[in-house]
């Protein structure tokens, strides 16, 4: 690998050295055939004779013009084409933007009412309700107290009822799984799973 960099190093330092010596060549070339002006009193030399057709025509001559060209493009192609694109972009990301948005969650950043949080199930936490790793609100980060009063979501994702109540108002998800509350009749079932009286049968649905 370290030959092959090598090679591909002498043969970047190749391509510099002849485009330099390219530019110079068809310069010089123009220079002739258009008659150079003279430094001393700004005349020009028409009686010098330009080159002839055949030097023009080489293929050495053509195979230095083109690689001229060529790396002139390489240079220029990418300024050229921010350029162009440019004022598209300014045009046409608001609208992007916007189409972009019709695909995300039509719940996000829309807060739920006051009464669509009342009905959703709440319970007192008890000791060994939960695991010993989830006994904590994933928005406060504050452990449970026992008999505090705990919000119960559809997604079967718990936090301290206060909690829950003021980020519920601004965002109508879950802030663990991003899940809307918002959900349909078999979901209001599960909900009800929560509503039991036994403090095993609250720590098995979680």
């Amino acid at each position: 690998m370290r030959y092959l960099g090598n090679i591909k190093y002498g043969l970047d330092l190749l391509g510099v050295f002849w485009f330099l010596v390219g530019n110079m060549w068809v310069i010089s070339d123009d220079d002739a055939q258009n008659g150079k002006p003279d430094a001393a009193n700004g005349e020009r030399h028409e009686d010098v004779a330009p080159l002839s057709p055949s030097h023009c025509d080489s293929s050495l001559y053509q195979l230095a013009f083109w690689m001229i060209v060529i790396t002139y493009v390489k240079i220029f192609l990418p300024c050229i084409l921010l350029l162009i694109l440019l004022p598209v972009i300014c045009f046409c990301l608001p609208c992007l933007i916007r189409v972009l948005s019709r695909f995300q969650d039509p719940m996000r950043g829309k807060g739920a009412s006051h009464e669509t949080i009342a009905r959703l199930a709440c319970t007192n936490y008890k000791q060994d309700m939960f695991a010993r790793d989830d006994c904590n609100c994933c928005i406060c980060l504050n452990d449970y107290v026992e008999e505090e009063e705990l919000r119960l979501l559809p997604c079967r994702h718990h936090f301290h009822k206060q909690c829950a109540d003021e980020w519920l108002i601004v965002n109508a998800t879950c802030p663990t799984c991003r899940l809307s509350i918002y959900e349909t009749a078999s979901e209001d079932s599960e909900q009800q799973g929560y509503r039991l009286g036994s403090r095993n049968d609250i720590f098995q649905v979680v």
